[in-house]
């Protein structure tokens, strides 16, 4: 008959098995949050250290700006390009190629010479 309730022992047992699934759930459940809570605190702790690392580079970038204006006029300069960044890098050896091609329509080797120089 399906009727027909267990013996008392056999639900004692069954009560018994419920409730330590119960706690087993319980443990399951502690040891999920603190897994997130690890989690969300890594990917916290990972941004923090990605903006360590690059605002202190766009900072100092757009400190330095103006400074390294300044050295790359300086070195343009001292290339004989000029600071205002308008000439071609090249400019000089174009004009001096022009200046030998000249120099080798008109024949005038001595001056070639000391152009080369």
């Amino acid at each position: 008959m399906p009727d027909e309730l267990p013996p008392h022992d056999d639900l004692a047992s069954l009560r018994g098995l419920l409730e330590q699934n119960l706690n087993y759930s319980k443990e399951i459940l502690r040891n999920t949050e603190k897994a997130r809570s690890y989690i969300f605190w890594s990917q916290v702790m990972g941004i923090v250290k990605i903006l360590l690392i690059i605002v202190p580079l766009v900072l100092g970038f757009l400190y330095l700006k103006p400074y390294l204006g300044q050295v790359i006029g300086t070195y343009q300069d001292l290339l004989g390009t000029g600071s205002s960044g308008t000439e071609q890098p090249n400019q000089t050896n174009a004009d001096l190629l022009n200046r030998l091609q000249n120099l080798q329509k008109s024949g005038n080797l001595k001056q070639i010479e000391q152009l080369l120089k």
